[in-house]
């Protein structure tokens, strides 16, 4: 949309041009309410900014404003370098975490089957160590029960030969 330009009529252009005329004649200390209704303006101490002042107040409020802007520029840097920084540390010790942990799974792993391979080998020789007692014990039992049948063979022979001597 395109807005229309304002028409100022040759009345109002004759008033803007009158105000502008007592201002340049009071020198800076006209009446700002005399001014504005356009009438003649006679000078009077008047508190208001005067044009070398204001410029002042542009340059100082603009080299404040780019200072303002500058600093927070470069506090957007400063945060967005440490920001990738700390994105950057933060993969590299997710990396090197998922390393180790592989690397301790691995470990895991292999203790867990060299220990199944040393129960295994233990099992087995526990079981052939128990098979060697039990064959032992059945040939020192079958040792035990032939002795006791010789005794009780040499017990019934004194027994025979003493119930043979005795009256």
């Amino acid at each position: 949309m395109v807005a229309a330009n304002p028409v100022i009529t040759r009345d109002e252009f004759d008033r803007i041009g009158a105000r502008v005329a007592a201002l340049e004649a009071s020198g800076g200390k006209a009446d700002p309410d005399a001014v504005a209704k356009g009438d003649e303006v006679a000078p009077r101490h008047v508190d208001f900014v005067r044009q070398e002042e204001f410029r002042l107040f542009k340059w100082l409020g603009t080299f404040a404003l780019a200072a303002v802007l500058g600093g927070f520029g470069l506090l957007y840097e400063q945060t967005s370098d440490l920001r990738v920084a700390m994105e950057r540390l933060h993969a590299e010790l997710l990396r090197e975490i998922h390393v180790q942990t592989a690397d301790i799974r691995e470990d895991m792993h292999a203790l867990h089957t060299q220990t199944r391979e040393d129960m295994h080998a233990l099992h087995t020789q526990t079981r052939a160590d128990i098979t060697a007692t039990r064959e032992d014990m059945h040939a020192q039992h079958a040792a035990i029960r032939s002795e006791i049948a010789r005794v009780r063979e040499r017990v019934v022979r004194v027994e025979t030969l003493d119930s043979a001597e005795s009256p």
